[in-house]
């Protein structure tokens, strides 16, 4: 065997220790032979196994083994350990952990017997971070056996509980604490109630100190502390929050900052050396402020000390703060129920202080009351038959009302007796049923008149009942009272029965009832039921919480049950005998059933409440005067021509009526009416000038019939004065702020009232006037408004709102105020314009004007002119901007297209002069060397060689300012759609040889290089050859022209799908990208001083554009750009068929000699003899003039075959030349050809039209006019 095969074979002694983490590296790296466990090599094979588990585990464990009780750990046991590792490693166990050993040491020696141990949140004070620290520990420990079979070591696998232990501590001290405080009534109590709370939780608060803090003042005061001796401290009861001398806590800090600091060197502050639950005190505290909700300065300070056995982390900061947080809560609470108790107490005090006011006010107005009635029941009692029936009548209105006083003042006086206990009752033996029934029977009369029903079922009773005899009448009396009020149809009922031991009295009416939810509060005082429909709203709302302290006074109850719409049923049980009443207040003597005078004043209010017996209905007739007639109704009547204003009174209180409507009637005409419902109808029957109403009223109250007349458009502007018992200033704001014009507080003086009616109704007629006024203006102004088409708009101030806008379907309207108008009507490239135009306007209170874009109705643009005014109030301030705008479009419009028809006409007339200067250029030449030559030809007469190369010369430039004409005709043509294709199946390379062929001599010329490229077969297209050769000569001229000389030209022809794609390229001068999409426009050039060296009129390529087009195709112009040469390529449509022969070349026309009499008429002398002189040379016997008349008169005598006559001549045009030729015999049959320079299709219908037979374009085609008189009767040579 090799060596190498040797080792590979032998194990690993330290296989088991691989891994392991950060503690398998240590294991690994020490030098175990020095501990009792020994070299590693010599461990057990058990001890090998347990520490691979170990060192494999993510939960911390510890290996103890041997007698030494060597520990191993893993990494997650090493967190626990703390600073003591790494020395622990390898350290004895009981050693390592000796300050743990009174918790653990029972359970690690048990386990070296044999015996498992578990131990669960156990809490152990450990030094592993440099101080004694509280923790909580789940382990156990397990015994690992050796290869003896002895117990070798111990596995203890350990879990740290301390974090969640603490937080369900301090959980539980939260939950204590809030539980405890929840008692406190004031917030010193929920201070000490804390402390206590939170005493019994000194591991985490070794103690506790709450200051309250004076509210406005510089003094804490000590509430209460925990585990804080008093005698060393004594001297912090009173703790100073200024700075004159330095406290222990800092509690102005706390105060200062309303937030919480931390407190160091706490045994140096307070001078203790042993305090809390630890033999090392805590030198740490925390101070928080307690904010109750809507305060700005705590009520107090919490200090809390800091454990000296726990890290200040966040959880335990938080613990704090929610300790905080729960003793404001708990202060908060006790304020609020403190504060509660104060306002019981007050209202209390209140309570007692108004029962002892009305007490007071009732016997007060009693003496005055009395010295009122006794005169007035003298002077009614008089039987002096002198007293005048209208002041009988005021002093029963007085004695009436002062009776009615009089009751309200001994109820009040009755109630505060009652509550103040100072009522001394006189309960004697009653015979009840028919002391009852004649009370009862006193409201018949007021139920007959009122149409009810009423019935009495009081049958005797076994025995006397013992009641207070007033009392009782007063009872049945408010109850009857009560149950009159408030039927309307119907009956009402009173039984009186024996139930057991006591008498139940049973008042039971038809009327309204109460709604369900209401009849708890029913025996409130001072209660009243909203929007309950009664006689009457008159009331204290007293009378029935009095019965129920009457009732209690006799040891009774009163019920109430009641349905809304089915009436009311009040129940009221008394207790028979006297054992129930109070001794001292019970009689013997029987009472007979003689009732007292007190239902007199009941039934008279009663009766008053009840329509007058000849009143007007509820919609109300006019009511007769009672001005003289004191038993006559409360409204005055009055002749139809009578024009005073009308006043509607509406009061529920008929003397109020009466007495309102005979103070109003000598001056205005007057309705009254008994509520609101009345008053609303009778005022849309007859709208009144003025209402008088009072506002407590029955079905509609004053407020109700306000808000109702001011939202029907008919009573809106009625003047309303509103009449009320309700005094002060709050009822007056009330009043006018729900509409009324005014309001008159009862009582008043007839003066004042008087005054105030005479004010308004002159302020309404006044309103009137100016309205109709306003009106009628309004009115003109609208229909001038509407009679415009003009927009019409309105602003607010500062032209943040469009307040509205009548659009007239040109922009859209605004009916309601809009604060996006700019956005919605102004666009967007105008707006800062707009902007600017109004804050000039609004700084300088001037009008806005302005012209400008706006988006109409229709979604498209539209103009604008804008002119707004401002509306100022007394003090010059803008209120309001009023503006109208018109509608300029059409002008804008016109405008524009001027403006860019003036710029079209500007361009096209620099082209113009730009293509005249270009003409004139291009015209002058040929005309050089043309003049050269003639001038070489006359020095040189003799020469025949010079004189055939100056005809060869002249004939080039001929045919060169011939080509520049028919350019310039061709595009005239083109462009009104005057030329016409004549269209033939072709071979596009025979008009591309063409082409060439008209190309080459230039091509030399320059010294060009010309590579063609034909495809292998033939293109065939549907094309005129002559105008398509003109096509591609065009632009390879173009191409020759603009390529320094020397250079490259290619011509390429291909097939692309039903495409003929022509390509001519160069190496030349090239085309700037931004020329690109102008090069076919008409007249363009790329350069003007190079087109001037080059040449051309700069419509060469607007015509190969044309031309390209009228044959179905296209052109594109390419260039990469200055210097780099261009590329022109041609698309024509192949053609659909190549059937057909190719097209047939003809031969050169050969024409005959011909003979004829011509007559040349032309204002030109020269052109009329050099053309005279051609003709006769060919054979012809010729006359010329120069004039229109000399040729008339020439033609009569020479009689021609042939008339060659231009057009343009001075004194007689060709045309009537032609016309009066014509007119002769002879020249009927005479051939006339017209001779001119235009040559445009009108140009030659008008020479049709004047007579002519021909039309021959200037300078003459001799083959042409050779083909044409070849074609004429010829008299051969």
């Amino acid at each position: 065997m090799k060596c190498s095969e040797k080792i590979a074979a032998e194990p690993n002694p330290l296989a088991f220790l691989l891994g392991g983490g950060e503690m398998g590296s240590l294991i690994r790296s020490m030098d175990w032979s020095a501990t009792p466990l020994g070299p590693v090599e010599g461990w057990p094979q058990s001890l090998r196994t347990t520490v691979s588990i170990c060192l494999a585990s993510d939960l911390p464990i510890c290996i103890i083994w041997g007698p030494g009780l060597v520990q191993l750990y893993n990494d997650a046991y090493r967190v626990i350990c703390g600073n003591k590792h790494p020395r622990s490693m390898g350290q004895n166990f009981s050693e390592c952990w000796k300050e743990a050993w009174p918790v653990i040491g029972e359970a690690h020696d048990s386990a070296l017997t044999g015996d498992t141990a578990f131990l669960e949140s156990q809490q152990i004070f450990l030094e592993r971070h440099g101080y004694v620290e509280e923790c909580f520990f789940t382990f156990s420990f397990s015994p690992v056996r050796d290869e003896a079979g002895r117990v070798g070591g111990l596995f203890h696998p350990v879990i740290e509980m301390t974090t969640q232990m603490l937080s369900e501590r301090r959980t539980r001290a939260l939950h204590n604490l809030t539980a405890q405080t929840g008692k406190a009534k004031s917030v010193s109590e929920a201070l000490s109630l804390s402390a206590h709370a939170l005493a019994e939780y000194a591991p985490d608060l070794p103690f506790v100190r709450l200051y309250a803090l004076e509210p406005n003042g510089d003094q804490a005061q000590l509430v209460s502390a925990t585990d804080l001796h008093a005698d060393p401290v004594a001297n912090l009861n009173t703790a100073g929050t200024g700075v004159k001398e330095q406290p222990p806590w800092p509690l102005e800090e706390v105060v200062r900052s309303g937030s919480a600091v931390q407190v160091h060197d706490v045994r140096q502050r307070i001078g203790l050396t042993s305090f809390g639950p630890y033999p090392e005190p805590p030198d740490e505290a925390l101070a928080l402020p307690i904010i109750l909700p809507g305060a700005a300065r705590p009520v107090a300070v919490f200090i809390a000390g800091v454990s000296a056995r726990l890290r200040m982390n966040e959880a335990y900061r938080s613990f704090y703060d929610m300790l905080a947080a729960a003793v404001t809560t708990a202060a908060a609470n006790a304020r609020a129920h403190d504060d509660e108790r104060r306002r019981v107490k007050a209202l209390a005090e209140l309570d007692r202080a108004k029962t002892a006011f009305f007490s007071n006010v009732s016997h007060e107005f009693r003496t005055p009351l009395t010295l009122m009635l006794g005169p007035v029941e003298d002077a009614l009692a008089a039987l002096d038959e002198n007293l005048p029936p209208l002041l009988r009548e005021r002093l029963e209105v007085v004695h009436r009302n002062g009776l009615r006083l009089h009751r309200l003042v001994n109820t009040l006086l009755d109630f505060s007796r009652i509550e103040a206990g100072r009522v001394r009752a006189a309960y004697e033996p009653t015979a009840l049923a028919e002391f009852t029934a004649d009370l009862a029977s006193n409201f018949r009369s007021a139920c007959e008149k009122a149409g009810l029903k009423l019935r009495v079922d009081c049958p005797p009773l076994g025995e006397p009942v013992f009641v207070d005899s007033a009392m009782w009448e007063k009872i049945v009396l408010n109850l009857l009272s009560n149950a009159f009020k408030f039927t309307f149809e119907g009956e009402i009922s009173v039984s009186l029965r024996q139930a057991d031991r006591a008498v139940e009295l049973r008042v039971r009416d038809t009327g309204t009832g109460v709604p369900a939810e209401e009849i708890p509060r029913l025996f409130e005082r001072f209660y009243r039921v909203e929007n309950a429909r009664g006689r009457t709203h008159e009331g204290s709302g007293i009378g029935l919480a009095l019965v129920q302290e009457l009732v209690n006074l006799h040891g009774g109850s009163i019920t109430a049950e009641s349905e809304a719409g089915r009436g009311t049923t009040f129940t009221v049980s008394i207790p028979l005998g006297s054992k129930h009443l109070p001794p001292d207040q019970v009689g013997n003597r029987p009472t007979a059933a003689n009732p007292t005078t007190g239902a007199s004043p009941f039934v008279e209010e009663a009766l008053r409440w009840l329509p007058d017996v000849d009143q007007r209905s509820a919609l109300g007739s006019e009511l007769p005067s009672i001005q003289d007639d004191p038993t006559g109704p409360a409204t005055s009547s009055h002749g139809p021509d009578d024009e005073r204003p009308l006043v509607l009174v509406a009061d529920d209180n008929a003397d109020m009526r009466k007495y309102v409507v005979r103070l109003l009637d000598a001056h205005y005409r007057t309705e009254a009416v008994p509520d609101g419902e009345a008053a609303f109808a009778a005022a849309r029957e007859r709208i009144p000038d003025l209402i008088l109403t009072d506002v407590m009223m029955p079905r509609l109250d004053g407020f109700g019939l306000l808000q109702a007349l001011r939202a029907d458009p008919r009573t809106s502007g009625v003047p309303v004065i509103m009449l009320s018992a309700r005094a002060g200033e709050e009822s007056r704001i009330e009043g006018m702020q729900e509409g009324a014009d005014d309001y008159l507080a009862k009582p008043f003086s007839a003066k004042e009232l008087l005054a105030r009616v005479t004010a308004h109704l002159k302020m309404a007629r006044l309103r009137r006037e100016s309205s109709e006024a306003l009106r009628a203006s309004g009115e003109q102004f609208r229909a001038l408004i509407s009679a415009s088409s003009d927009i019409v708009y309105r602003m607010n101030a500062d032209w943040t709102e469009m307040r509205q806008l009548q659009g007239r379907e040109f922009i859209a309207d605004t009916l309601e105020p809009n604060c996006s108008w700019l956005e919605k009507y102004i666009q967007p490239c105008d707006q800062q314009r707009v902007t600017d135009t109004i804050r000039e306007a609004v700084r300088t209170k001037g009008p806005f004007e302005l012209e400008h874009q706006v988006l109409r109705i229709d979604g498209t643009l539209g103009w604008t002119f804008s002119r707004a005014i401002p509306l100022m109030d007394n003090h010059g301030t803008v209120v309001e901007w009023f503006g109208m705008a018109s509608d300029v479009t059409a002008r804008k419009r016109g405008e524009q297209e001027c403006e860019r028809l003036v710029a079209r006409l500007q361009q096209e007339d620099q082209r113009k002069d730009e293509f005249l200067a270009t003409l004139a250029h291009e015209l002058r030449n040929p005309l050089a060397p043309i003049r050269n030559g003639l001038q070489i030809m006359r020095l040189a007469p003799g020469d025949a060689e010079a004189t055939e190369r100056i005809r060869l010369m002249m004939e080039r430039q001929l045919g060169q300012m011939v080509h520049l004409i028919d350019d310039l005709l061709d595009m005239s043509r083109i462009s009104r759609g005057k030329i016409d294709l004549r269209k033939e199946h072709i071979d596009l390379a025979t008009a591309i040889q063409g082409a060439i062929e008209a190309s080459r001599p230039a091509i030399a010329q320059a010294d060009h290089e010309l590579l063609i490229k034909f495809p292998p077969g033939p293109i065939y297209v549907d094309a005129d050859l002559t105008r398509l050769a003109q096509v591609f000569s065009n632009l390879l001229n173009n191409a020759v022209k603009f390529t320094d000389r020397g250079g490259r030209i290619q011509l390429r022809i291909q097939q692309l799908g039903a495409e003929a794609v022509v390509s001519i390229q160069d190496n030349g001068s090239g085309i700037p990208t931004h020329m690109l999409p102008h090069v076919f426009q008409m007249f363009t050039q790329v350069d003007d001083n190079l087109k001037r060296s080059q040449g051309g009129l700069g419509i060469g390529l607007s015509i190969v554009k044309r031309l390209v087009e009228m044959h179905g195709g296209s052109v594109e112009a390419r260039s990469e750009g200055q210097g780099r040469g261009s590329e022109f390529v041609v698309r024509l449509p192949v053609a659909l068929s190549v059937a057909g022969d190719e097209p047939t070349v003809q031969p050169d026309p050969v024409y005959p000699i011909t003979r004829h009499r011509i007559l040349v008429v032309d204002d030109n002398v020269d052109a009329a003899n050099s053309l005279s002189q051609l003709l006769e040379m060919l054979g012809n016997e010729v006359i010329t003039c120069y004039d229109g008349e000399s040729g008339i008169k020439a033609a009569r005598k020479f009689r021609p075959d042939i008339l060659l006559c231009d057009i343009g001549m001075p004194k007689m045009n060709g045309y009537d030349t032609a016309r009066s030729i014509r007119a002769e015999e002879w020249g009927k049959n005479t051939v006339l050809v017209a001779l001119t320079g235009y040559g445009q299709m009108d140009d030659l219908q008008r020479s049709a039209d004047a007579g002519f037979d021909h039309h021959m374009v200037k300078p003459l085609d001799v083959d042409a006019l050779m083909a044409l008189l070849a074609g004429l009767q010829p008299q051969p040579a």
